[in-house]
């Protein structure tokens, strides 16, 4: 979902950071309220495409380490760690 600017502080020691965010997880945790449709399809779409990529790259990593191939599958099982970020950087003056 959507985190507003200024919204989020990594370092609690600093001024919260000067970005806004949407996070988009696996489908079905996602919310879009306040998003046009194209939008939501767009970053679904996004999300399947990494996905697939993501395993496939589990799958690569595992033979070059001549492993069974789906050593890494497991850890990817549900895909619940998982964050694709969209974070927007307004410009600033210094």
């Amino acid at each position: 979902g959507y985190l507003p600017y200024m919204g989020e502080t990594l370092n609690t020691v600093r001024a919260a950071d000067m970005k806004e965010a949407f996070n988009v997880r696996r489908e079905g945790t996602n919310d879009y309220r306040g998003c046009p449709q194209s939008y939501a399809d767009a970053a679904a779409e996004l999300w399947r495409e990494a996905e697939k990529f993501a395993r496939r790259y589990c799958m690569a990593c595992a033979l070059a380490l001549k492993l069974p191939t789906d050593y890494f599958a497991q850890s990817m099982k549900s895909m619940d760690l998982c964050t694709l970020r969209f974070l927007h950087y307004p410009p600033c003056e210094y």
